[in-house]
C-alpha cells in the first residue's frame, strides 16, 4: 500500500508539471533571460551596447524572441546580432552551433519599413570559460544555443548591397597630411610615396554615403595662415572637392585654420560631394560662395518680367508657368571628360545676360541613345528664351599666362555654339530643316568638323544642325513619327505605412516624365485619423485607417494619375493594469508581477519593468520580483510603445526569521574522558533567513571548551571535553524568533 501512495505521488506530480508546461515557458534558465539586439544598425537604440533596454526582445508564444523596428530608412548595410542578458558573454548569429557567431549583415530596400528580428532557442552549446583578462581557464560551460532571422517588411531580408568603390584621398600640405606634401597614388614619385599616401590619408566610408579621415597631432602654420587642401578621387586629381562641390584641380584650394597646438582636424566628404571640415570638434566649414547669382526674374528695358530663372540643379521648365518649349540634344560620348560630366545648357532672353551661369541647368536624360552612342537629353525653356548653348556642364577654366602651368579643366569644356532660338526663316540657312516653323521635336546634332578652341576659356566649340527627331530615335530632315515624353508616371516605393497618433511617416514615389507644371496633389480620405502634407508626409492624428492619395498630371496628360495608399494609425497603450499595487514579501522570495495592456486592440503592448532599488528588490523582463534585503522598493513596469504609460508597484521585503533550528547532535552526547571532542552543525530553517547567525552556550563553566560562540547556518562548532561532568550545550536563532536546539553532554572521565 505504502508503495502505491508513493507511485500515486509521482504521477500526480507528473502530470503536473506537464500541465504546468502547456501553460508556460519551462522553468529553465532561458526563462529569466533577456535577449537584445546589438549592432550598427540605425534604428538601434545605441550602437553595439548590449545593455540597451530599448532592444530588448519580446517573448512571443510559438517560444521564440521579437524585437520589431518600424519606420526603419533605407540603408545599403545593416549589422546585427543577438546578446544574452545584456552582456557579450553569450551572443547568437544566423547559424547553430558558434560560439562567437559572425554578424548578420543586411540590406534595406526602401524608406520606411519594418524591420523584424527573431531569435529561435535551439538546444545547447559548450563554451570554454575565460578569466576577466580573456584567457581561456581550462573550464567548459554550457550555453544555450539558438539562430537570428531578420525579415524585411515580412520577407527575408536582402543581402547588403555591395555599392560600387570609390575612394577618396586627401592632398595637400604636409603638416597636414601626415607629411605628405600634395600627392595623391597616381602622381607619387616612388612606391613608398605611394604607400605612405594611401595608408595615411585615404578617406573611410560611412554608412550614409559620407567620407571622413582625421589627422591628429596637427601643429598651428608658422606663419599662421591656413592649411590648404583637396579632396581626391580614385587616386587621381579629378574630379576634386572643395568646399561648395565639385571643383577641378585647377580651382582654388580648400583651405583649414589651426590655431592650437596638437589639434584634431577632421576632413568630410559629404554624400552630396561638399566639403565639410572640424578642428577639435568644432564645425569651421566657410560658408559657401555663391557661384551662381540668385534665382531673381530680370527686366528689360520695356520693363518685360523674363520668366526664365534658374532654380539650381536639374531643371525642367519656366518658373513662372510660362508657356515653354522643349529643346533635345544628343550629348556625344567623347564630351565625358569627368565621370561626372553630364549635359547641361545656359541660356538668356536677349533682353538680360547670362551673367555667372545663373540661367544654366542640369538637362534631363531621355531612354534614347543614338547610332553613335550618344545619349539624347532634353529641356524646358521659356518662349522668350533667344538663345542656348548645350555643354558638358564642366568650367574649362582661364588660358594660364606665359610660363604658368595650364588649368587641368583646360580643352576639356566642350559645348555648342550660340543657337539662336528666334527670328529665323524657313530655308533662311542648312541649319534648319525645309519647312521648319517650330523646335518642336526637334534635336540639335553637333557636327565635329564644325570645330573651334576658344582662346580665352579653352572651350571646345562645335558647330551642328537641327533636325528632326523621330520617335524611334532617328533624325533626319524630314517631317514624320515625333518623340515625345510620355505622360508623367508614378509609382509609390513605400510598402506599408503605419503610424501613432502625433507621429509622422514620408511615402516615398518615384516619379517619371515630369515637368515644371506638374501637379501633385495629396489627400487624406480622413483626417481625423491621419493628415497628409503636399510632400507626402503622412501625421497621425488617432488611431483607425485612412486612404491616402497623390494625384498627378502633366497639363497636356490627357488624365490625371491617381495613386493611393493605405494608412494605419496605430492604437497608443493608454493604461497599465497590474495584478499587485502593493505586495509583501521575504528576502529570498519572490511573486510575479503581471501586466495587462489597455485597451485590447493597443498595437505594441511589450513593457518593461524597473525597481527603485535592486539591493532590496529586483526585477526580470518577465516581471519577476525577488526580494533581497529588507526595505522598500517601487516596480516601475512602462509601456514601450512610446505612450509613456506607466504603472508602479509597492514591493516591501520583511526579513525572514528562522522557524526551525536543527542541529547534528542527538538529544545526548557522551565524550568519554578530557580530551575528547565532537563536531556539531547547526542549520537555521527555511534557507532564506535573513540573520543566519545562531548562538553557542554551555549551561556549566568547566566540563565543555566550545570552539566559538557564535557561527553561521550550515557551520559546525567544536565540543572538547575538559573535565568529568555534564552540561547542556544550546543553540540559539540570533534574529529574536527564539528557535533552539540543545544537546546534554556528558564527560566520563
Amino acid at each position: 500500500m505504502k508503495t502505491k501512495r508513493i507511485v500515486s505521488i509521482i504521477l500526480s506530480v507528473l502530470m503536473a508539471c506537464s500541465v504546468f508546461a502547456g501553460l508556460s515557458v519551462a522553468a529553465d534558465d532561458s526563462a529569466t533571460h533577456t535577449y537584445t539586439v546589438v549592432g550598427d544598425a540605425k534604428f538601434l537604440g545605441a550602437n553595439w551596447t548590449p545593455d540597451t533596454p530599448a532592444d530588448d526582445m519580446a517573448l512571443q508564444a510559438d517560444g521564440t524572441y521579437k524585437k520589431t523596428y518600424t519606420g526603419v530608412a533605407k540603408t545599403d548595410c545593416a549589422t546585427i546580432k543577438v546578446a544574452q542578458d545584456h552582456a557579450w558573454d553569450v551572443s547568437f548569429g544566423a547559424v547553430l552551433g558558434v560560439v562567437n557567431p559572425e554578424n548578420i549583415e543586411f540590406s534595406v530596400p526602401e524608406d520606411n519599413s519594418t524591420v523584424d528580428v527573431i531569435l529561435t532557442l535551439s538546444g545547447t552549446r559548450e563554451k570554454e570559460v575565460t578569466d576577466a583578462d580573456g584567457k581561456p581557464t581550462g573550464e567548459v560551460k554550457t550555453i544555450e544555443d539558438g539562430t537570428v532571422k531578420v525579415l524585411v517588411n515580412g520577407a527575408d531580408a536582402p543581402a547588403k548591397v555591395v555599392p560600387l568603390e570609390t575612394t577618396h584621398y586627401v592632398a595637400g600640405e604636409p603638416g597636414l597630411c601626415n607629411g605628405v606634401e600634395w600627392k595623391v597614388p597616381a602622381n607619387a614619385e616612388t612606391e613608398e610615396e605611394k604607400t605612405a599616401v594611401e595608408t595615411k590619408n585615404k578617406m573611410t566610408k560611412n554608412e550614409d554615403g559620407s567620407y571622413e579621415i582625421t589627422f591628429k597631432n596637427v601643429q598651428p602654420k608658422a606663419d599662421g595662415s591656413a592649411y590648404e587642401f583637396k579632396v581626391t578621387t580614385n587616386g587621381a586629381w579629378e574630379p576634386a572637392y572643395g568646399y561648395d562641390g565639385v571643383i577641378g584641380q585647377g580651382g582654388a584650394n580648400a583651405q583649414v585654420p589651426v590655431t592650437e597646438a596638437n589639434s584634431t582636424v577632421k576632413i568630410v566628404l559629404t554624400a552630396d560631394l561638399k566639403v565639410k571640415a572640424y578642428v577639435n570638434d568644432v564645425d569651421v566649414t566657410p560658408a559657401p560662395v555663391p557661384t551662381e547669382s540668385k534665382p531673381e526674374e530680370t527686366t528689360d528695358n520695356k520693363g518685360n518680367t523674363s520668366a526664365v530663372t534658374s532654380k539650381g540643379g536639374i531643371y525642367t521648365g519656366p518658373s513662372t508657368g510660362e508657356k515653354s518649349k522643349r529643346y533635345f540634344f544628343a550629348m556625344r560620348k567623347d564630351w565625358y571628360t569627368f565621370n561626372n560630366a553630364t549635359a547641361c545648357a545656359y541660356w538668356w532672353d536677349g533682353a538680360d545676360k547670362c551673367v555667372d551661369w545663373q540661367h544654366s541647368c542640369q538637362m534631363r536624360s531621355t531612354p534614347l541613345t543614338l547610332e553613335d552612342g550618344s545619349n539624347v537629353y532634353y529641356i524646358d525653356l521659356g518662349e522668350t528664351v533667344t538663345t542656348v548653348i548645350f555643354n558638358n556642364g564642366i568650367d574649362g577654366g582661364a588660358k594660364a599666362a606665359e610660363g604658368e602651368k595650364p588649368s587641368p579643366n583646360w580643352g576639356k569644356n566642350f559645348q555648342t555654339e550660340n543657337l539662336s532660338l528666334e527670328g529665323y526663316m524657313a530655308n533662311d540657312s542648312d541649319t534648319y530643316p525645309e519647312g521648319l516653323k517650330t523646335f518642336d521635336n526637334m534635336i540639335y546634332i553637333v557636327d565635329p568638323s564644325k570645330e573651334s578652341v576658344s582662346e580665352e576659356s579653352g572651350a571646345t566649340t562645335y558647330g551642328g544642325e537641327w533636325y528632326y527627331l523621330h520617335a524611334d530615335g532617328k533624325y533626319d530632315t524630314t517631317k514624320g513619327s515625333t518623340y515625345e515624353i510620355k505622360d508623367v508616371t508614378a509609382v509609390i516605393t513605400t510598402k506599408n505605412v503605419s503610424v501613432y497618433p502625433g507621429k509622422t511617416a514620408k511615402i516615398n514615389v518615384k516619379y517619371t516624365n515630369t515637368t515644371a507644371q506638374t501637379t501633385k496633389v495629396w489627400a487624406s480620405s480622413n483626417t481625423k485619423v491621419a493628415t497628409v502634407d503636399q510632400n507626402g508626409v503622412v501625421k497621425g492624428v488617432k488611431a483607425g485607417k485612412a486612404k491616402i492619395t497623390l494625384t498627378v498630371q502633366n497639363p497636356g496628360d490627357a488624365q490625371a494619375l491617381v495613386l493611393s495608399k493605405d494608412v494605419t494609425v496605430k492604437q497608443y497603450v493608454t493604461s497599465i493594469k497590474l495584478n499587485a499595487t502593493k505586495k509583501t514579501i521575504y528576502n529570498g522570495k519572490s511573486f510575479t508581477l503581471k501586466a495587462t495592456v489597455n485597451p485590447k486592440n493597443a498595437a505594441y503592448k511589450a513593457v518593461t519593468y524597473k525597481s527603485s532599488n535592486r539591493k532590496i528588490a529586483t526585477v526580470t523582463s518577465k516581471g519577476v520580483v525577488k526580494g533581497i534585503k529588507p526595505g522598500r522598493v517601487v516596480i516601475t513596469v512602462t509601456a514601450k510603445d512610446g505612450s509613456k504609460k506607466v504603472a508602479k508597484c509597492t514591493v516591501t521585503v520583511k526579513a525572514q526569521k528562522a522557524t526551525k533550528l536543527k542541529i547534528s547532535a542527538k538529544k545526548t552526547t557522551t565524550l568519554k574522558k578530557k580530551g575528547a571532542s565532537v563536531k556539531i552543525k547547526a542549520t537555521l530553517y527555511p534557507s532564506n533567513t535573513y540573520n543566519k547567525l545562531i548562538k553557542v552556550s554551555s549551561s556549566k563553566k568547566g566540563i565543555v571548551k566550545l570552539s566559538a560562540s557564535k557561527i553561521k547556518s550550515g557551520k559546525t562548532v567544536t565540543v572538547k571535553a575538559t573535565k568529568k561532568g555534564s552540561t547542556v550545550v544550546k543553540f540559539t536563532a540570533a534574529d529574536g524568533s527564539r528557535k533552539s536546539a540543545q544537546t546534554k553532554v556528558t564527560v566520563k572521565k
